[in-house]
């Protein structure tokens, strides 16, 4: 079956292809516009064009037949790398804007004709093509011809198939003819999609059983690769302990009892290897009264997690994730404040020592593991940042931070914000943004929309453009493209339910939908899977609504499953967690009975 593509002689897009089963396309010759070239292909077949038409549609052909070269003279052009059917398809290209290209071997024949004659064009129907004809077996070397042909797009979505069906691919004859080195890159990445980790320690067994006795000796390499404490314990116990390359190999043998030894304690705290990412569940979390919730979006579904009985009460701790752990921060006083962590993979709970002489501001985590606090000099007799000392005071803010294996911080910069308060604090990639805020004046605040950046790898400040609308208590978060900013108190200190995103190319900031609701101006903004998501709301019955960038709108994608009474003053901390899927107890909504969801203070219903 064939397929014809109309293509724009002056555009790279193309329009849906239409299957034409009509004759095949040559150039005609007319009593005004008479052949005057001759193109010698494969085995001597010759095809009759016109100079003028080619030298207009390619530049090598422009230079060729405008030359004195041989080829302008004679007007015949040799192509014996190319066959009949390239030829021909390449030609309708050139004649007609569109092409018919009914095999992958004539796609890829165009993508190298496109490279000789300098036609770009020809390359994204082509493209298209091999993109509808890959299959597990033919992908690993429709790979290799991509990248020597550098067609970056093409070989960018090769690669996303050949990890969403590695599992197939690695059965292929292609897969199994690889050598070790090429066999350990696949292997090693963390993109490949598998059931379990289990499959690639099998990936790697078929692979050497293809040739034995010359393999064999790669396979202490290739166990490396295996991410053992991710590996159920069974399965390490018993396939991977008594298999016989295993068993004869010191290194190996001391990879599998470190992750036994790993598993029996329960402490992962000091293993930097993640899980792949389709081995991880990424989820928000939400606090309520002493009971941690979580939320799945892509199952569309609130789960218990965990609970304390440390403390009765955890809307007044600041949540962060990181290195797969949930961490608690409770800022009661500048001189007492309080650090929980909770490990999901032990249910358990460790109370970490923690002083901290300046006033913590806010807490924010970069890339899920490095987490981040911005303290300020405070007033430590009365502990009231709305003292009259303190807007006569000139303050310094400083920018930690937090190594939870050592617990201990470490000074990044200092700075001086003066008396802004409220800042919006979001991190992308190496830059620190603190958007907006509050500067206190005589009779109040004054809000202000000046966004400062700080370079973490220059160790450096710069200033961006000013967001459209000053906030204070906005709430904000970011995606790999996209830095968005929502809520807070606008102007005249109403809750705002505005929301911007930031251009960091063009350096600026432009409106979005609104939110649906009117959030309290203590919201979470949060981003999970790379969408964004903001827990917000009236006070008593609090939503999460998901950021749509394709239609420009926010949808409400479900309620906190708790309703609190009307003029009960509730903040629900949120964050986004991303943890090894196996590790995870989630345990239904129905285990949290209604009585004990009632707190001393604050009684909420489950929905």
């Amino acid at each position: 079956m064939e397929a014809f593509l109309p293509i724009s002689d002056n555009s790279e897009s193309f329009t849906p292809h239409r299957e034409s089963l009509g004759p095949v396309f040559l150039p005609r010759e007319t009593c005004d516009h008479p052949f005057d070239l001759t193109l010698v292909v494969e085995h001597g077949k010759q095809f009759r064009a016109h100079k003028d038409v080619l030298s207009d549609a390619s530049p090598f052909f422009e230079k060729l037949l405008n030359s004195d070269m041989k080829e302008a003279k004679e007007g015949m052009v040799q192509l014996e790398m190319f066959n009949e059917s390239v030829i021909t398809a390449a030609l309708e290209f050139i004649y007609t804007g569109g092409v018919r290209i009914s095999t992958q071997e004539i796609a890829e024949g165009l993508i190298v004709m496109a490279d000789y004659l300098f036609l770009p064009n020809l390359k994204p129907p082509a493209e298209e093509i091999i993109m509808r004809k890959l299959n597990a077996s033919n992908c690993i070397s429709t790979l290799s011809f991509a990248e020597l042909y550098k067609c970056n797009e093409l070989v960018s979505k090769i690669k996303n198939f050949v990890f969403e069906n590695f599992i197939d691919v690695a059965k292929s004859e292609e897969f199994l003819s690889l050598s070790s080195e090429e066999v350990e890159r696949w292997i090693s990445n963390d993109e490949v999609v598998v059931d379990s980790e289990e499959d690639v320690f099998r990936i790697i067994l078929t692979w050497i059983e293809q040739n034995k006795d010359e393999r064999k000796k790669y396979f202490a390499n290739l166990f490396r690769q295996v991410r053992l404490l991710y590996v159920s314990r069974d399965f390490l116990c018993s396939d991977i302990l008594s298999n016989d390359f295993v068993k004869t190999n010191k290194r190996c043998l001391n990879l599998v009892m470190d992750a036994v030894e790993s598993k029996n304690s329960k402490n992962c705290s000091s293993i930097s290897e993640k899980p792949r990412k389709s081995q991880q569940t990424s989820f928000l979390v939400v606090c309520v009264n002493k009971f941690i919730l979580c939320y799945f979006p892509r199952e569309d579904r609130w789960y218990f997690l965990g609970e304390t009985d440390s403390v009765s009460n955890l809307k007044d701790f600041e949540v962060f994730s990181c290195h797969g752990k949930l961490y608690f921060l409770k800022l009661t006083g500048f001189l007492h404040s309080e650090l929980l962590c909770y490990d999901p993979l032990s249910d358990g709970w460790t109370r970490q020592q923690y002083k901290e002489t300046r006033y913590v501001r806010q807490i924010f985590v970069r890339n899920e593991d490095e987490v981040y606090a911005l303290v300020s000099d405070g007033c430590l007799e009365c502990e009231n940042l709305s003292c009259l000392c303190y807007a006569r005071k000139k303050y310094v803010s400083f920018l930690r931070k937090y190594n939870p294996e050592s617990n201990e911080w470490q000074e990044i910069s200092s700075f001086d914000f003066g008396s802004r308060e409220g800042i919006c604090v979001v991190v992308k990639d190496n830059f620190i943004y603190f958007i907006g805020g509050g500067v206190r004046e005589q009779h109040g605040f004054k809000n202000v929309s000046h966004v400062d950046r700080f370079d973490l790898n220059k160790n450096q400040w710069d200033k961006v453009a000013d967001a459209q609308e000053g906030r204070m208590f906005a709430c904000g978060a970011a995606t790999k493209d996209r830095l968005f900013i929502a809520g807070g108190l606008n102007r005249e200190g109403m809750t705002s339910n505005t929301c911007e995103v930031y251009n960091e190319t063009a350096d600026e900031w432009h409106f979005i939908a609104n939110l649906n609701a009117y959030p309290s101006f203590l919201s979470s903004m949060v981003c999970c899977d790379c969408k964004v998501y903001i827990l917000g709301g009236c006070i008593s019955q609090q939503t999460v609504e998901c950021y749509d960038p394709d239609n420009d709108e926010w949808k409400v994608k479900t309620n906190l499953p708790f309703r609190f009474p009307a003029k009960a003053f509730y903040y629900s901390h949120a964050c986004s967690m991303t943890v090894f899927t196996r590790s995870l107890n989630k345990r239904p909504m129905a285990l949290l009975s209604r009585s004990s969801l009632r707190g001393d203070k604050t009684k909420c219903v489950i929905m």
